[in-house]
């Protein structure tokens, strides 16, 4: 049987308008370079309030694949803005695409 690996992190990003960069966590499960044919997984939790550790029992799925697992900006482990609770114009689509895209 292989070994899984585990590797986690916080990827920065820059989002206008904020004096520090911003993170967006990921934990990777088995190795994204070991199986360059085999396209890896990525697992999206679900809206507001919702990280990705819900989602691990899926890592019976990584026997096949890497699993990419990763926290939208403000949840779980990726940075909280309280601040800006509620601001509409700072929550946006395009928010969410640059934090997930770093």
């Amino acid at each position: 049987m292989a070994m899984t690996t585990t590797t986690s992190g916080s990827a920065p990003f820059h989002v206008p308008g904020l004096p520090s960069p911003c993170t967006t966590y990921y934990k990777i499960i088995n190795s994204l370079t070991s199986s360059p044919s085999q396209t890896p997984l990525i697992v999206l939790h679900g809206g507001l309030g919702a990280c990705h550790e819900y989602l691990l029992p899926l890592t019976d799925l990584s026997s096949s694949r890497p699993l990419i697992f990763y926290d939208q900006i403000g949840n779980g482990l990726s940075t909280h803005l309280p601040e800006k609770a509620g601001d509409e114009e700072f929550w946006t689509v395009d928010l969410f695409r640059a934090s997930s895209t770093t």
